[in-house]
């Protein structure tokens, strides 16, 4: 395709092409998505219910809330549909408008339903349960445990969502520099890019976590003098340095994915450029 002109027609051409997997994804999206905001507003309605001991239901809200990542994390396998990377290479459109439908899918369209199902669902269970708001309301469960020192949570909690945001991008855009880059195995390589992109981030928890025990210049004191006295107050006190510190460096973090992200849509673009040339 060597027409400079850019054309909307074209691209929905491809959405054309491609939309019989994405309607597969977008149906098994809505459904993994509605479960696991179903699962996690049960969660938080039984860590209510079961005030002096809600572990359990604690762990099934954390797995549950963030299924929602995983589900996303998806989106670039649709442009692995077709086996052979050629068949992609020939379609009639440049490009450019190659490289705008599948960014635009990966980073705008499918985000956007996704997010249309979870506040939906929101939106239908506030008429019937208080815990509609499953985030919410688990902040709330965390506000009566914690106190004096839900005000550094709740700073932790505001600097962590942007990062989410954007080591959620980076990770989807190593998909689509996996996709978009190899001859063959493209879904076995995206779903590999995407495990490696959901390490790095274990990896960079527990780096940031490292740092907090580090940092923290009671914790150390306690190590230093193993027969000091310890005392609730010594151990708000080192919540509250350890919590401090990893408010300090999500921030730094989430940019760092930002930038990652971004290289590798960049990078992205150029590999459909050279493949069409």
């Amino acid at each position: 395709m060597n027409s400079n002109t850019f054309s909307i027609r074209r691209i929905a051409m491809l959405a054309g092409f491609y939309w019989p997997v994405i309607r597969i994804q977008l149906v098994i999206a809505a459904v993994v998505v509605a479960a696991c905001y179903l699962i996690s507003i049960f969660s938080v309605s039984m860590v209510y219910a079961n005030g002096d001991d809600p572990g359990l239901y604690m762990a099934l809200y954390s797995m549950f809330i963030s299924g929602g990542n995983l589900v996303y994390y998806s989106g670039p396998l649709i442009f692995a549909w077709c086996a052979q990377r050629a068949i992609a290479t020939t379609l009639p459109a440049s490009w450019t408008e190659k490289t705008t439908f599948m960014l635009g899918y990966v980073f705008i369209l499918f985000p956007a339903i996704l997010a249309i199902v979870w506040y939906g669902l929101t939106g239908i269970f506030s008429f019937f349960t208080p815990y509609a708001a499953p985030v919410q309301a688990m902040m709330g469960v965390l506000a009566e445990q914690a106190g004096d020192q839900m005000g550094i949570i709740d700073k932790l909690m505001n600097t962590t969502r942007p990062s989410n945001l954007a080591s959620s991008a980076m990770i989807a855009s190593l998909a689509c520099f996996a996709v978009a880059s190899v001859r063959r195995n493209r879904l076995a390589m995206g779903v590999l890019a995407i495990f490696g992109g959901m390490a790095l981030n274990w990896l960079a928890g527990v780096f940031i976590g490292v740092m907090a025990f580090l940092h923290s210049d009671s914790l150390m004191g306690v190590i230093e003098n193993p027969g000091a006295a310890a005392s609730e107050q010594l151990g708000d006190q080192i919540a509250s340095e350890m919590i401090t510190t990893m408010s300090d460096m999500m921030p730094v973090y989430g940019i760092i994915c930002a930038i990652i992200a971004v290289t590798m849509a960049a990078l992205t673009a150029y590999r459909i450029k050279t493949r069409q040339n």
